[in-house]
């Protein structure tokens, strides 16, 4: 009888367990928001030509366009001190697949860039690309 009296509970909860997930209403987001696959996948700060040949090329290595309109390219220097570079013109929209480059105003690259930016980028420094806030 005892082992009866211990395995009735256990069988009762599991049984509650089975109805209330069939009978209860499970909230779910009324979009999921994937996350752009947008890197950075070639820069130089300064090659052979100096400043002359300075650039950032962005890639979008996912499946789906991204509007990169009014991201930020920014750099910072050994001392941690940011400057914003430049912001991608609003309406840019970077198809799977697809790259956009920024060079430095003074570059001479044997292609045409999409956007230019001044100041250099520092040689010790880093740089990044900021996504927007979203306006709500």
């Amino acid at each position: 009888m005892r082992r009866l009296v211990l395995i009735l509970p256990v069988v009762g909860l599991l049984w509650i367990g089975v109805v209330s997930s069939k009978v209860g209403v499970e909230a779910k987001p009324l979009m999921q928001a994937t996350p752009p696959k947008i890197v950075i996948s070639e820069f130089r700060t300064n090659g052979s030509g100096g400043v002359s040949d300075e650039f950032v090329e962005i890639f979008n290595a996912g499946n789906v366009a991204v509007n990169i309109g009014n991201w930020l390219l920014g750099s910072s220097d050994g001392t941690g001190i940011t400057t914003g570079l430049t912001s991608v013109p609003l309406g840019v929209i970077l198809q799977p697949g697809q790259h956009y480059i920024i060079a430095n105003s003074n570059a001479t690259l044997s292609v045409s860039p999409d956007g230019i930016y001044s100041p250099d980028i520092a040689d010790d420094g880093s740089i990044g690309l900021i996504m927007p806030v979203p306006q709500t």
